[in-house]
């Protein structure tokens, strides 16, 4: 039955023929399996598909058979050959014949091409009007590929930013002329290999070689061909990935609390963006585009402040926020010391005077309107690394690896630890996985901001709300 040559996707959307080739035949095929997607999600649809495909594969197996048959009581000196069946965008079949003579490849060419017309039907295809391969198609450049992965692969405007320069460098490696569809596993190899040599920090080699597989892999899928890996071809880490950047001790807190309360008069954006990172232990970017119009909300019932994080669009419609992960929609709580000591207030301020985002009108959003991304935290953490460096400088904080912004994310984890607040908790907080616990308890979690204030930052920030009352009180 035709049904028996179904498969789905992982994700058990579109459906896939998938049939495997006879024991006797095998050394005749590059692969052990048929594999090609049926580009529909309808079963009905892909069962006859199926029934079509799997009376092609027939007559092929058939005539691979005949042709050794023939062979023998001729009694003709055998020959065995393999052959790559797929289709390309346009419907049209592409055979590649391998390890034939060339004098025996067109006469091969020939003899599949009639199998195939012979058991087209009406529901499938029309009668090929010429050889397999003789597409009369213009070649698609490499760039073609890449622009149809913008179009088709539904990324994220600051997703397409970050791989259009490892896409241009695979470009420059293959060529022009290359066509992703035929980049194979050794290809792969060497490309890894040339990005090893040329760039040298370890976690940009593998996200340069994670990113072209991807694309490539993007485009094979499509065309139901085998995947290919950089499981092994990604760097292995030396350190562990904690270990990339480092946190901040309670005297650097208290260091970096006294120097940016000198702008809380003035300039009091500048003293806000550091206390209330310290406190959310957000990433950067999400405290700088929320906004505070929609996403600053308050909980009577339980006077609970919290922002919710996450990449609805503006009232206008335009889409101007960017999470990392889907983890990272939250609901996170505002710590009761920085409702106290005014953080609130500065917020409702900033929306009185028309502003959307938290800072926005002291540090605007770098936006790059080809791409539509709006980078509310690019200035901002600019004007942070002077400030840490001064501070270098001055020999207040030795920096080592350690950033103005992302370093207090670590110290966050580590206040929650040293509280001994849950796991899930702080990583629902720090909106990344939880790695403990059912997926959908998780989530739940992650909503939950009046658990999230009480068992967590209310709990875990002691230490650092007792440095922002000693900043306070040492006026």
């Amino acid at each position: 039955m035709s049904t028996n040559f179904l498969t789905q996707s992982r994700h058990r959307s579109i459906y896939y023929f998938r049939r495997r080739i006879p024991n006797d035949l095998k050394h005749n095929f590059s692969h052990n399996i048929l594999l090609k997607s049926l580009k529909t999600t309808c079963k009905r649809h892909a069962v006859i598909l199926a029934r079509s495909l799997a009376s092609q594969a027939d007559r092929i197996f058939e005539h691979i058979r005949n042709m050794k048959n023939k062979n023998k009581e001729d009694d003709l000196v055998g020959i065995s050959y393999g052959f790559e069946l797929h289709f390309d965008e346009y419907k049209q079949p592409i055979l590649k014949v391998t390890d034939a003579k060339d004098e025996d490849t067109e006469s091969i060419t020939k003899v599949v091409t009639a199998a195939l017309n012979a058991s087209n039907n009406r529901q499938h295809s029309e009668v090929l009007e010429q050889p397999i391969g003789a597409s009369k198609r213009h070649h698609k450049r490499f760039q073609d590929y890449v622009e149809l992965y913008w179009a088709k692969a539904d990324l994220k405007p600051n997703t397409i930013a970050n791989y259009k320069s490892k896409l241009e460098d695979a470009r420059q490696f293959f060529g022009e002329n290359s066509n992703p569809l035929t980049i194979n596993q050794v290809e792969i190899v060497k490309y890894s290999d040339h990005v090893k040599q040329r760039i040298e920090n370890t976690t940009t080699q593998g996200l340069y070689i994670q990113v072209v597989v991807s694309f490539v892999n993007w485009h094979r899928i499509r065309e139901g061909l085998g995947i290919l890996t950089s499981s092994t071809l990604i760097p292995t880490r030396v350190t562990p990935q904690h270990e990339d950047r480092e946190e901040f001790s309670n005297d650097d807190m208290r260091i970096i609390f006294k120097n940016a309360f000198k702008y809380s008069r003035r300039e009091p954006h500048k003293w806000w963006v550091t206390i209330a990172a310290a406190f959310l232990g957000c990433r950067i970017e999400e405290l700088c585009q929320v906004n505070i119009k929609t996403d600053l909300l308050h909980d009577q019932a339980h006077n609970i402040w919290y922002f919710n994080f996450n990449e609805s669009p503006d009232s206008d419609g335009s889409q101007k926020k960017s999470l990392k992960k889907m983890t990272s929609w939250r609901k996170v709580p505002i710590h009761s010391a920085l409702v106290k000591h005014g953080f609130i207030d500065y917020l409702k301020s900033q929306s009185v005077k028309g502003a959307t985002r938290p800072f926005e009108l002291n540090w605007s959003a770098r936006v790059v309107e080809a791409d539509g991304i709006h980078k509310w935290s690019h200035y901002i953490t600019k004007w942070a690394g002077r400030e840490l460096a001064k501070l270098a400088e001055d020999v207040q904080v030795v920096k080592g690896k350690k950033t103005y912004f992302h370093s207090m994310r670590h110290t966050f984890a580590r206040l929650m630890q040293d509280a001994g607040v849950s796991g899930e908790i702080s990583e629902a907080l720090a909106g990344r996985n939880a790695g403990v616990g059912e997926q959908e308890r998780y989530g739940k979690i992650k909503n939950n901001y009046v658990l999230l204030s009480k068992e967590g930052i209310e709990r875990g920030l002691r230490p650092l709300e007792d440095i922002l009352e000693s900043v306070f009180n040492s006026r």
